[in-house]
């Protein structure tokens, strides 16, 4: 499991179907054939999973809903002399398409099968001293290790477009005129289609990695107050933020700073206006999301100032501020940059939609620029989605839609934590934190983009997921009783 899950972090710097690979074989097939091998996985392990995958395939399966409520239901009068609700040549096979990438669906499948799988194969024992809870802290440090390896060299790539323009996705190998900035850099597209795409997931990389950077601090600062005052040595406490153990004292955190000025100079290189603003949000806020002990905490405010330094020196020199001044000089021309234009008319198909919504189908295919072109703006050059996950959202399956997915959202994220918090060892915990500070960061990104509608964002995210879920389920606790058995926890 731990080698599968180092191959796997190779995979999501690249395009969606080699993204896609990586997710399907390295972070779900083989970490499971590993598992079902044994012959038990702790009690309570099915149940957990079917619970995940019925979660997960009830958000996605809101969105093929709408589509087909909003078949039965009448076009809105405001469109209705330009655009008419016809049976898709397809059929209704068309109708069941999600907004959410078919990984999320696949997702959702394969943790019902591994929860079937996992049903017929559960002890109710006491012995935690299963190869399991051996595997589970070298497969964790191996990721932390491989996915800022591959960061770093990610980051390489990025700047080597942003100085010489090299777009491999363009026959001429060169980015368009358009995507070069004020101070002569070109915005950075990496393998994915949109610049965008690497802002969101350079946001993902630097709000992981930001967060464990304190909480390696924070590791320290439990064991600095265990020893009562004396003297910090390495691994007087169980330190799954190690990283090589045997290093200098602050290597880990060295690496984990270099982890996020990898994600800084991602999203900084993307040009992604509103993915740096949350840049700055964030590594002044994460510092503060840990429980500092001792001397320790007065790390907290220094750490967090010179951090939103360092994003702001990057947003100045990556050429961002001439986009934003851009920005302020055509407030009003009607391109693309101009949000409201989007939000208004979304705001408009939620008016006339607001229980159900207008169906993610019939938004795709015309209904989308009917609005835009009725309420003013049909002489935009392109008529863009929302640029706003949560009006994308309310316009394509209501706000009762909304609402169900948000409670799916909820109970997917409720079950995770309780198996995470539930392990023998801190590791799933740890991979648990960092997951919902990655998820986090994006949901401030989505307020100005679509962000996990986006396949190339939302991949990343789905390997943090899994790598997290196989943590928790390798260390979890044979007993049947609840409380967590963290005597034989294994160091790292």
């Amino acid at each position: 499991m731990a080698l599968s899950l180092l191959l796997a972090c190779l995979f999501p710097f690249l395009g969606v179907a080699a993204q896609s690979t990586g997710l399907y074989v390295f972070a779900i097939l083989v970490p499971a054939i590993v598992l079902f091998r044994r012959q038990a996985v702790p009690s309570h392990t099915g149940e957990i999973l079917l619970k995940l995958g019925a979660a997960v395939l009830f958000v996605w399966a809101l969105f093929p809903l709408a589509n087909l409520l909003a078949l039965t239901s009448s076009v809105p009068e405001i469109i209705a002399s330009s655009y008419q609700r016809e049976m898709p040549t397809k059929g209704v096979r068309a109708l069941l398409t999600s907004r959410l990438s078919s990984a999320w669906a696949i997702s959702g499948v394969c943790l019902l099968l591994t929860g079937i799988a996992a049903r017929a194969r559960e002890a109710r024992r006491e012995d935690v001293e299963d190869v399991h809870a051996r595997v589970a802290p070298r497969a964790f440090v191996w990721f932390l290790r491989a996915l800022l390896m591959c960061a770093a060299v990610w980051v390489c790539f990025l700047t080597y477009q942003a100085i010489t323009g090299f777009e491999p996705r363009n026959v001429s190998r060169l980015a368009l005129p358009e995507h070069r900035m004020a101070n002569g850099l070109y915005r950075s597209f990496g393998f994915y289609g949109h610049p965008l795409s690497v802002a969101g997931t350079g946001l993902t990389l630097l709000s992981f990695f930001w967060f464990l950077f304190w909480a390696r601090l924070e590791e320290k600062s439990a064991a600095q107050e265990s020893l009562s005052g004396n003297s910090l040595r390495e691994g007087a406490v169980e330190a799954p933020l190690a990283l090589f153990p045997k290093s200098g004292m602050w290597t880990a955190e060295i690496c984990y700073f270099a982890g996020t000025l990898a994600g800084v100079i991602a999203v900084a290189e993307s040009g992604g206006r509103t993915a740096m603003a949350a840049t700055v949000v964030l590594c002044g806020v994460i510092p503060f999301l840990v429980r500092l002990r001792g001397s320790f905490w007065k790390l907290r405010v220094v750490g967090a100032v010179s951090a939103v330094g360092v994003a702001l020196l990057a947003l100045a020199g990556s050429g961002m501020l001439g986009r934003i001044e851009e920005v302020l000089r055509n407030q009003q021309s009607g391109q693309g940059e101009n949000r409201y234009v989007f939000w208004k008319t979304y705001l408009r198909m939620i008016a006339d939609a607001p229980w159900f919504g207008q169906g993610h189908y019939w938004i795709e295919h015309g209904l989308r620029e009917a609005y835009y072109d009725t309420t003013g703006f049909a002489g935009l050059a392109e008529k863009f989605n929302a640029h706003n996950l949560y009006l994308e959202t309310v316009a394509n399956i209501g706000v009762i839609g909304a609402m169900l997915a948000l409670g799916g959202l909820w109970f997917l994220h409720s079950t995770l934590g309780r198996l995470a918090s539930g392990a023998i060892s801190s590791q799933s915990q740890l991979m648990y934190r960092g997951l919902r500070v990655a998820v986090f960061a994006n949901l401030l990104h989505a307020f100005t983009q679509n962000t996990f509608f986006d396949s190339n964002v939302l991949l990343p995210c789905l390997l943090l997921f899994w790598t997290c879920l196989w943590l928790g389920v390798t260390l979890a606790p044979f007993s049947s009783r609840n409380e967590p058995l963290r005597k034989n926890a294994t160091a790292v």
